[in-house]
């Protein structure tokens, strides 16, 4: 649990720099959001935020996926809404 909580922080580091000293790349904003969702579902599913936040947030980001054609991507995110 230590060693997975120790990556966690050590990815939100690594995000914080990235986004400190580079210009932001939406597409790349928007992968990492995906990523982390995908790799904690529970989270995203159960997590302390509103339901209506959390919905607008992933309906946010189907809408991207569906602009940039990565369906797979939607696909993912729709069974994520569906058990919120």
């Amino acid at each position: 649990m230590e060693d997975n909580l120790h990556s966690e922080f050590s990815n939100f580091d690594n995000f914080l720099n990235m986004v400190l000293n580079k210009s932001i790349n939406p597409g790349h904003v928007y992968d990492t959001v995906y990523d982390a969702l995908i790799k904690n579902k529970s989270y995203a599913i159960h997590g302390g935020y509103p339901k209506d936040i959390k919905l607008k947030a992933l309906n946010r980001l189907v809408t991207y996926y569906e602009l940039t054609e990565e369906y797979e991507k939607c696909t993912e995110l729709k069974k994520i809404k569906e058990k919120i």
